[in-house]
């Protein structure tokens, strides 16, 4: 292409090489600016209360960006309303790259079933990269029930009278209880809490039968003895785990959930920011302090493209739209 420029003469050959270089040099804008990210302190926005797994990965995350890029990660707890007052905050912030939201599943599942929202869960975000996945589990008071299967046997000697809590209304351990109710086959009353701290503290305090929780929102009250363990949603026992039962291990086929955390920028953030964020993202999920810390959470790290998170928000969505439909689940 440069030797296209170098064949002419006079004033025609200066113009057409100048062109030549300008355009060259255009080219490297978008990433140059990308480079420049962030020059000034983040806002990353968690849609739950402070404590809780969200907001205890974002502070493992946010510490970790700051340590290496020299800028603070500010987190900005905006619990209530099925995390749409956090994603909110998000979908109208200045696509720039410095104001992120730290999502889980309950992102797709809030937004299956909340009613008039002020966003679009496709249009008005930019999945930028995951960090880590987890199942859900089942958690009672301590002593208060051997396992999920003794749950069962509980429940179907005394229909509608055993609870079992929730972070919300529309939230996933929402659809968590509604799979357990018609994976069971048992007639459990649905308490929904504000949060999943709420939910727990319940749950150890023997105020519901049981909670469903990830294990991160549960480790404290977990490692203090006041909540145990009943099941674990996945496919095979967790290795950080090994004395904790799939549901399916009890004869309750079907309860297999995953449950993830990741970033998402505001809809028009530049492809060039989105890519520096999930190039940093990728670095912190294989740092030794996220290897070490999140397991510790029962959170398996794990980082992804922007396209390939974009796939498991699109799908979660068509997922929880479906159950909510089956299950008439609603929420205001």
């Amino acid at each position: 292409m440069l030797g296209h420029y170098l064949e002419g003469k006079g004033a025609r050959a200066r113009v057409s090489l100048a062109a030549a270089v300008l355009c060259a040099a255009a080219s490297h804008l978008p990433a140059a600016a990308a480079q420049a990210w962030p020059d000034r302190p983040v806002r990353m926005v968690v849609p739950f209360s402070a404590g809780g797994s969200s907001d205890v990965i974002a502070r493992i995350v946010g510490a970790r960006i700051t340590d290496t890029l020299r800028q603070p990660v500010i987190i900005d707890t905006r619990p209530g309303a099925g995390t749409s007052i956090g994603n909110a905050v998000v979908a109208r912030a200045n696509p720039d790259g410095y104001t992120l939201l730290l999502a889980d599943t309950a992102f797709p599942a809030s937004s299956s079933v909340l009613q008039n929202l002020p966003y679009d869960p496709v249009k008005d975000f930019a999945p930028v990269g995951l960090l880590g996945t987890s199942a859900q589990y089942l958690f009672s008071g301590r002593g208060r029930h051997r396992d999920a299967q003794s749950l069962v046997v509980a429940a179907r000697a005394k229909p509608g009278q055993v609870t079992i809590g929730s972070g919300g209304n529309g939230a996933t351990t929402h659809f968590m209880v509604e799979l357990f109710k018609r994976a069971a086959g048992v007639d459990i009353v649905h308490v929904p809490y504000k949060g999943s701290a709420p939910a727990l503290a319940d749950a150890a305090g023997g105020q519901v039968d049981a909670v469903f929780s990830t294990f991160a929102s549960a480790a404290a009250l977990a490692g203090a003895g006041k909540l145990q363990v009943l099941a674990i949603a996945a496919v095979r026992r967790h290795p950080s785990q090994p004395d904790v039962p799939t549901f399916a291990e009890l004869g309750i086929k079907g309860m297999v959930s995953d449950h993830w955390w990741g970033v998402i920028a505001p809809g028009a953030t530049p492809k060039a920011v989105i890519q520096s964020i999930n190039a940093e993202l990728v670095r912190v999920v294989a740092t030794p302090e996220a290897k070490e810390r999140f397991p510790t959470l029962a959170v398996d790290p794990k980082s992804s493209t922007p396209a390939e998170f974009g796939k498991i928000i699109e799908g979660d969505l068509a997922l929880f739209r479906r159950i909510a439909r089956e299950a008439n689940i609603k929420a205001d």
